[in-house]
């Protein structure tokens, strides 16, 4: 059966995220350009200018992290956002206005629980989500080494501190009897039933695949 880039890694943004990304970033260059329209902002200093243009940068790096399925690049894009509001009050705008940026921020954190095929933009980031190279078991499991957080393989970069540095960890099971490598999940070898086994690294054969599926089907030759 042949597989498509979308089967092998099935993260896709809701179009509401896409939306609403792409208007925060075109938003964020219009506001960029205050450092150069300073008599648009009335009470705004070269100071407050200047950071009203470093803060709408972080903003679109930010999003820029985020659609690398960056988790920590949606922490960052909330600070920054709640980090701009006394900012734009120093520079003259008014509350509404000063709140527009965590009100979108708030927003698309609603947006990324949206479900879109079973999982949401927010699965995606943590990783909680199964692929065919997780069902198969075609790539192993990740840990953190910065914070230790355990992650899926399809997964580049953590997605609680962002680092990529990682270590495999087992996500399979090597029977002791016979040595069959066969899924975690299973309580015993499909080949032989034992229930020793050793942790690895190592793929699933294609021979211990068939012989899960005939166990199942209560059709093994004992």
């Amino acid at each position: 059966m042949s597989r498509t880039a979308k089967d092998i890694d099935p993260r896709e943004w809701h179009f509401l995220v896409r939306f609403l990304t792409i208007f925060i970033m075109l938003r964020s260059i219009r506001d960029g350009m205050c450092f150069f329209y300073p008599e648009q902002l009335s009470n705004a200093t070269s100071t407050i200018l200047a950071l009203l243009t470093a803060t709408n940068l972080i903003t679109i790096i930010s999003l820029g992290m985020l659609t690398s399925w960056l988790k920590i690049g949606f922490w960052i894009f909330l600070g920054i956002q709640i980090a701009n509001v006394p900012i734009c009050l120093s520079a003259g705008l008014g509350i509404i206005q000063s709140l527009l940026g965590v009100f979108s921020a708030g927003l698309l954190w609603l947006f990324l629980q949206i479900p879109k095929d079973s999982y949401s933009g927010w699965d995606y980031l943590s990783g909680n989500y199964v692929s065919i190279r997780d069902t198969e078991k075609i790539e192993n499991s990740k840990k953190c080494r910065m914070c230790n957080t355990k992650y899926t393989g399809a997964v580049i970069g953590c997605p609680k501190c962002g680092s990529f540095l990682y270590e495999e960890i087992a996500t399979n099971k090597r029977c002791r009897m016979c040595n069959t490598v066969y899924a975690g999940s299973l309580n015993g070898c499909p080949r032989c039933g034992s229930s020793l086994y050793e942790e690895t690294t190592e793929q699933i054969t294609e021979n211990s695949e068939q012989v899960t599926e005939n166990r199942e089907q209560g059709t093994v030759n004992r």
